[in-house]
């Protein structure tokens, strides 16, 4: 089940939460919409749980609705899934954070665009798209990544190999990666991931070296090093490497980072799958774990 509404995801954490009944009434007041926008969502929104969720909304006449369960895992995952929503999004709209982020994976993912494409893809006009398309911008310059645009090519973006790795890294490990895009871009995800048991193992493997290093990181750091390294391989076989000025290798290469690097780049997992020994790949890799 897809949520594209802040709307339903608000009326079923409120009946998941609810130990009894709730009227439409308090449905439409908490998710500040009409009795009969409520009472359709219900209809809707029974017909998605019943197929594919192990739960159904039932009406109790003169009390409201409720959630009966019949699948308890199936259950279970989709709180947690309208859990991460409600943290992810909040106030914003589900709908609008999923057209800004398809146009960041997007730009990330080919060398040019026409922004025609974008807007056909997103059901929308140009001016549709402006505000989506600003937003999508204004989180690649975080990054250090310009967003250019000619009649030729459409758009496409420029900046610093390593700022363009972050990118993409924060993209595909971040939260957003915890749950189902409505628009979904399929060559970001095979660029990053060759599939998951090679993610899972190149991270166990990094892991270990780290556990038994003098570093410690948090979790999330842990699977941003470790899309890093799945990254790396493809962005190599295209020719593209970090650009770090001579001054600053020196100056990694004498941290205890930069050794660390070395011995994980010689694991025999992650040696056999990236299959490169680029001195300023290690050098990077030393950079990003003097950050992490």
């Amino acid at each position: 089940m897809i949520i594209e509404k802040n709307r339903h995801m608000n009326e079923l954490m409120k009946l998941f939460r609810s130990s009894e009944a709730v009227t439409a009434e308090e449905l439409a007041s908490f998710t500040d919409s009409s009795v009969r926008t409520v009472k359709n969502d219900m209809k809707y929104l029974n017909e998605e749980l019943k197929a594919s969720e192990g739960c159904e909304i039932v009406s109790h006449k003169g009390k409201g609705y409720s959630i009966v369960i019949s699948d308890a895992e199936k259950a279970d995952a989709l709180q947690y899934k309208l859990t991460v929503l409600r943290a992810l999004f909040g106030y914003r709209s589900i709908i609008d954070t999923n057209r800004w982020l398809f146009i960041v994976q997007t730009l990330l993912t080919y060398s040019n665009i026409k922004k025609e494409k974008l807007c056909d893809t997103l059901y929308l006009s140009e001016s549709g798209i402006a505000p989506h398309l600003a937003k999508a911008c204004n989180f690649l310059e975080s990054f250090g990544i310009e967003v250019h645009s000619n009649a030729v090519h459409g758009l496409f973006i420029q900046g610093k190999e390593q700022d363009i790795r972050s990118c993409l890294v924060e993209v595909a490990s971040s939260s957003y990666h915890e749950i189902e895009l409505l628009y979904s871009v399929p060559e970001f995800e095979k660029m990053i991931y060759p599939n998951i048991d090679t993610y899972q193992d190149i991270r166990h493997a990094l892991l270990k070296i780290l556990r038994e290093s003098r570093m410690s990181v948090t979790d999330i750091a842990s699977k941003k090093l470790a899309t890093h390294l799945c990254l790396l391989k493809e962005r190599s076989r295209l020719g593209l490497v970090p650009e770090i000025k001579i001054e600053l290798q020196r100056e990694i290469q004498e941290t205890y980072e930069y050794s660390l690097a070395e011995d994980i780049f010689k694991d025999a997992v992650i040696f056999s799958y990236l299959d490169v020994q680029d001195k300023i790949e290690v050098i990077n890799f030393a950079r990003l774990l003097i950050i992490n």
